[in-house]
């Protein structure tokens, strides 16, 4: 058992640690297991818990706001970043379930920003692997055209696949509205970034996706 001074110069520790930078209940306990006691420590927790030092659902809020502010992530990412800190699976879950429409909206903005941002400098095939591993599908690379077009995911996709064709007005959209008219229609729409045939005529009435968006 421990005495009230031994309380209250634990919790001094574990507030100067948490008010320096937001924590988790995990981090805090990872930190502190080794110098206290057991029971002391999950007294202290247990009471800046119910003083709201200690909120995970708070932190899971803010930390989520503040990535959609500075970064571009996937909802998958989000997820792993918040998990490895070691926060609740079914509250990070609640939280994203719960907010999955804005979260999606951001998503979808930041796979937008990641693709403008690269395509001037990294070859179309590396953008779409990029995307890959911060976890965005296929599908939602074509969602992002189906909403900007606003058309079926369906009609997209196969146009990705060279199953249908890019009208010459959508063509001019998606390079507006995504890559902010900086990017060579041709680059972005014929089979080869090299060829220079039926640029003119042909591409008014209809225009290929690039390999790398298969």
């Amino acid at each position: 058992m421990y005495t009230i001074d031994e309380f209250d110069k634990g919790k001094t520790k574990v507030l100067k640690y948490i008010l320096y930078k937001k924590r988790t209940e995990s981090e805090i306990r990872t930190k502190f297991s080794k110098e206290m006691e057991e029971n002391l420590l999950e007294d202290i927790i247990e009471y800046l818990k119910e003083a709201k030092y200690i909120d995970d659902k708070e932190y899971i809020r803010k930390t989520i706001n503040n990535f959609i502010v500075l970064k571009n992530l996937s909802i998958k990412e989000l997820k792993y970043k918040l998990l490895a800190k070691g926060l609740n699976k079914n509250d990070v879950e609640d939280y994203i379930y719960e907010n999955k429409e804005e979260l999606e909206e951001y998503e979808k903005k930041s796979a937008s920003n990641i693709i403008y941002k690269k395509s001037t400098s990294v070859d179309m095939e590396e953008i779409k692997q990029y995307l890959l591993k911060k976890g965005y599908k296929t599908e939602e690379i074509a969602h992002i055209l189906a909403n900007l077009l606003n058309c079926s995911e369906e009609i997209i996709e196969n146009k990705l696949k060279h199953v249908g064709e890019f009208t010459f007005q959508e063509v001019i959209k998606i390079n507006s509205e995504i890559f902010n008219n900086e990017m060579d229609i041709k680059y972005l729409f014929t089979e080869e970034q090299d060829n220079e045939a039926t640029y003119h005529d042909d591409i008014i009435q209809k225009s290929k996706p690039s390999k790398w968006w298969i």
